[in-house]
């Protein structure tokens, strides 16, 4: 913005904005400058509220701006079933029969078996954001108990057919009776009567600008706390916000439905799952895989879910 102070009037054109706006490249560098600019005005006003009794405020200045960090590009996630029982296992995909071989067999925790969730490319999800999530097929397995989890990664040249190995015999929609999170539905990948579909990743839609879910609640709350003077940045700004969140899950990246915990406490989202599709997670909850790196350098990966 050459260095002016960013508006509502200098970024988009006026009346309503068009969500077609969140997939437009130069609009969402100007957010997110404006955003900046937001937090950074933020951050001069919030030693003056710091002792008053009268300002009550559900999130505090420093969670604020860490939201106004966050927005992030998500990539909406193309998906297609196909049947269960002539499926591609070294395809990505959502849920379903994951890919298994002798070096990489059905991961058991405690003599039972866990349950396939999804697999994915690594290096091409990384490709997408410019970010370097090493290679190979990113697998999660759930179960058996409802807080547990497994992340492997299996490496690419050897997740091949040749390297197959069949679904183990025990493994039938009976057998997670109690304990999977889909596997025992009726319309699962194992459905008892005709076999089930899987649900395949075929690639990802038009990128679009997300940002937390909750952020324009806490804007709207901040507003009504602060004195009238530093009012219209921060409502200015709000106006730029022009609608909800976009919901786009199944999606990589970007950010998701806040529940039990919030975005700015969580490492950056890589896969983010939302209850649609062949997944309902508890009450209407959602499911993140999250990535980051330690001092030294090593990647890491991890998991979380939520329901209301």
């Amino acid at each position: 913005m050459n260095g002016r102070p960013i508006t509502r009037a200098t970024i988009a054109p006026p009346g309503k904005l068009a969500k077609s706006l969140l997939h437009d490249e130069t609009f969402a560098a100007n957010l997110v400058a404006y955003a900046a600019q937001t937090s950074a005005f933020l951050e001069t006003i919030a030693p003056l509220y710091a002792q008053r009794d009268d300002y009550d405020i559900n999130l505090p200045f420093d969670t604020i701006i860490a939201m106004l960090a966050g927005l992030r590009w998500a990539y909406p996630i193309k998906t297609r079933t196909a049947r269960t029982a002539k499926v591609d296992r070294t395809r990505p995909m959502l849920i379903g029969p994951l890919f298994t071989s002798a070096d990489h067999p059905w991961p058991q925790h405690e003599g039972k078996f866990r349950e396939p969730l999804c697999q994915f490319d690594l290096e091409e999800v990384g490709a997408l954001q410019g970010v370097d999530l090493g290679s190979g097929m990113l697998q999660l397995w759930l179960g058996p108990e409802f807080d547990d989890y497994h992340i492997r990664i299996v490496p690419k040249s050897a997740v091949t057919r040749a390297n197959l190995t069949p679904l183990p015999p025990e493994i039938c929609p009976s057998y997670f009776e109690g304990t999977a999170f889909f596997a025992a539905d009726w319309d699962s990948w194992l459905n008892h009567e005709d076999g089930g579909d899987t649900t395949l990743i075929a690639g990802t839609k038009k990128k679009i600008l997300t940002w937390p879910s909750y952020l324009d609640d806490a804007l709207c709350d901040l507003l009504y706390n602060i004195d009238e003077a530093h009012k219209p940045p921060v409502e200015d700004f709000l106006k730029c916000l022009g609608f909800r969140a976009p919901r786009t899950a199944p999606h990589y990246f970007g950010n998701f439905n806040a529940i039990q915990y919030n975005v700015e406490e969580m490492p950056p989202c890589l896969l983010s799952l939302e209850s649609n599709g062949p997944f309902i997670w508890g009450d209407c909850g959602n499911a993140q895989i999250f990535y980051s790196r330690t001092a030294d350098g090593t990647l890491h990966f991890s998991f979380a879910w939520s329901c209301t």
